[in-house]
């Protein structure tokens, strides 16, 4: 019994080290893919990253009208869709990854008729669930 909680400590303790190599954005000059982050108080979870510098999060996609994009608060609130198509990450996911630095926003913007506009912000935060995920700057 002794040795399988001692096994069972050391995988514990591997874990962790694990979690803790995990980035919590996506990383500066990586191939365009999917990558595991892992923000405070959250397990860790897949992300699509664009190559484009600083590493760019995407946050949401919206391309083909595939996911339905009216939702209930709860689900704003844990994400929804597939990461690899239409998608939506998460404001419990989102307020955990702004709250410890600034990051930036950068919204593109395609129109049916194939023109694209973009947004750009330099400080990008939201806050908490008790304060209803408001946009800060």
């Amino acid at each position: 019994m002794e040795k399988t909680n001692s096994e069972l400590s050391s995988q514990l303790s591997e874990c962790r080290k694990s979690d803790e190599n995990l980035l919590d954005s996506c990383p500066n000059g990586s191939p365009n893919g999917i990558y595991q982050i892992k923000v405070r108080g959250l397990d860790p979870f897949k992300v699509p990253c664009s190559t484009s510098l600083p590493g760019w999060t995407v946050i949401q996609r919206r391309v083909d009208g595939s996911e339905n994009f009216n939702r209930t608060w709860v689900e704003y609130k844990n994400g929804f869709g597939d990461v690899n198509g239409e998608f939506f990450i998460g404001l419990e996911k989102l307020d955990r990854m702004t709250e410890t630095r600034p990051h930036e926003l950068y919204n593109k913007l395609g129109k049916v008729d194939g023109s694209t506009s973009y947004a750009h912000y330099d400080d990008f935060k939201i806050g908490s669930e008790k304060e209803y995920y408001e946009l800060k700057n």
